[in-house]
């Protein structure tokens, strides 16, 4: 198995394809196995480098506080030891925090920045005070994400918006939530169907 010493732990990394690189990097305690369908199509155009993070899949996981910094840190780790100066850093979720604030913190690192299913910003609110991203504790990151992108406040603005694209839809094809349902749910059993026979973790 792939596994290079980065900031003191072994990371699990697998390289495929020929072209730029292009970095992707997961979320919250998701591997590279997650990222099965997307690495073959995206080799044909890049040199892909997926990798688990700290404390996910076949990557060390010690006991110790994780932040986004550190993994931000631990990419730009790999990155050097892989010998790449700079690449299209592609992160999802969680992984879009963590490819932010690498452009924040080795911006000649990153030649562009991709966030899938992620939000911007580089601060957060502990009681009364704002602290940066960097420092905010995983378990309050994921106890708050959902208040995060959905505060109540913010609902009376939202909902409109969703009413006004979500309903004509409907109307005009009331069968495509179930279509889209019924895809999801296919692909959700083809992909653990995978994970078990390759027998990777979380």
């Amino acid at each position: 198995m792939p596994t290079v010493k980065v900031n003191g732990i072994n990371l699990y990394y697998e390289v495929s394809g020929q072209g730029h690189p292009l970095i992707l990097i997961m979320g919250l305690r998701r591997n590279i196995s997650w990222w099965y369908r997307q690495m073959p199509e995206l080799s044909r155009h890049f040199t892909v480098i997926a990798f688990d993070n700290r404390g996910a899949g076949r990557s060390d996981k010690p006991v110790m506080e994780y932040s986004i910094g550190l993994f931000a840190d631990d990419t730009a780790g790999l990155m050097n030891a892989l010998d790449i100066k700079n690449a299209h850093v592609l992160g999802i979720s969680m992984g879009g925090y963590i490819a932010q604030e690498l452009a924040i913190r080795h911006p000649e690192m990153v030649r562009s920045l991709v966030l899938v299913n992620s939000i911007g910003g580089s601060s957060w609110k502990s009681g009364r005070t704002l602290r940066s991203i960097t420092e905010r504790p995983l378990w309050d990151w994921g106890l708050h994400f959902p208040g995060d992108v959905w505060p109540l406040r913010q609902a009376t603005r939202v909902l409109p918006v969703v009413a006004e694209d979500l309903l004509p839809n409907l109307v005009r094809n009331p069968r495509a939530i179930i279509k889209v349902a019924n895809l999801a749910r296919r692909e959700r059993r083809a992909f653990f169907g995978t994970r078990k026979t390759k027998g990777a973790t979380g």
